[in-house]
């Protein structure tokens, strides 16, 4: 793979990735109230689907560190899909890019040993701590201006009324109690995501292109386990319904968008950029979905807010940049 092709691949797949969440979020998914286990079901049907077209222009080759490699990213995606529903788009994204590369970042230089016969020592490891620095101030600025507006009402007072609190479902701005939980659970996808590839470090018969299959069949068996398991705990069973006709064109949207964003990554890494380069850049899909989240859902408004929301953005892919550059093993 040309350098040319390799940052090709780079910007599609963080378009890609950028807006392959946006479908949690139309009207026709969010007006069942599909539940996130359900959505995810349905994701993984067109991922597998897609994930077989690859063996097409590559050998068939099996590997349980994909499929387990599929599995971790499926509890990453669920926790991601219940932190869009309950803190949007924007802020679900933006959080978890960052905790990615902080993960990511640790598995790289902590986990070096357990896939290697050496440690690692880190190209820079002051220009690294900056790294890191600036992808948690960046997260928490991120917390701060996509807080909601009326951070200045509690929910039990008598000001907050019953009709206040159905608006703020619908509008700019998650209740506050629901917007906790999202920000946990995108805590939660960033950590499973930034361990997503750590299985295929020990993947050596099966490298590139070679694992996706395997990682497909792994999203798919996951998926079917955690609904599965939630018609088995759910007393509601309504709740679980898979209102097929009406949201599988977003739900299967979503996963077709994903393997794009997955495939384009692996080509990225396969250039001379490697994962190193190539990885860290494609998180600024936080970018796109953050734009997608302020301008077609308006989870945030106001000039002031959403200029702190973007600058909260830039120093992530601050953070990032220097964690791709300096936060390398020395050869």
């Amino acid at each position: 793979v040309s350098d040319t092709e390799g940052w090709i691949a780079v910007f599609v797949g963080l378009f890609f990735w950028g807006i392959f969440t946006a479908p949690v979020k139309a009207p026709a998914v969010q007006s069942v109230h599909l539940h996130g286990v359900v959505f995810q079901f349905l994701m993984s049907l067109s991922i597998f689907a897609s994930s077989c077209i690859v063996l097409t222009f590559t050998n068939f080759v099996w590997t349980w560190w994909g499929f387990l490699g599929g599995s971790i990213w499926v509890c990453g995606n669920l926790c991601g899909i219940f932190a869009i529903n309950n803190c949007g788009i924007a802020t679900a994204q933006g959080v978890w890019a960052g905790i990615i590369c902080i993960v990511s970042f640790f598995w790289g230089w902590l986990g070096q040993p357990l896939w290697a016969d050496t440690g690692c020592n880190l190209a820079n490891m002051p220009l690294a701590i900056t790294g890191l620095g600036f992808l948690v101030a960046g997260i928490t600025l991120i917390t701060y201006f996509s807080r909601p507006a009326n951070t200045d009402v509690e929910p039990s007072s008598t000001e907050y009324t019953l009709a206040q609190e159905e608006t703020d479902l619908d509008s700019v701005s998650a209740p506050r109690e629901n917007r906790t939980k999202g920000l946990i659970f995108a805590l939660g996808c960033g950590v499973c995501a930034g361990s997503v590839l750590v299985p295929l470090k020990f993947a050596t018969d099966a490298q590139g292109f070679e694992s996706v299959f395997s990682f497909g069949v792994g999203i798919l068996t996951t998926s079917l386990f955690w609904y599965v398991v939630a018609l088995s705990v759910v007393e509601d069973k309504h709740e679980l319904d898979l209102h097929f006709g009406q949201v599988a064109p977003f739900c299967l949207l979503s996963g077709v968008l994903w393997n794009v964003g997955n495939i384009s990554s692996i080509i990225a890494t396969q250039s001379s950029l490697g994962l190193t380069i190539a990885y860290p850049i494609m998180q600024n899909a936080m970018v796109i979905s953050g734009l997608v989240g302020i301008f077609v859902y308006k989870e945030i408004e106001g000039i002031g807010r959403i200029a702190g929301f973007g600058g909260a953005i830039l120093v992530i892919s601050v953070g990032a940049f220097l964690l791709g550059t300096y936060a390398v093993c020395e050869k």
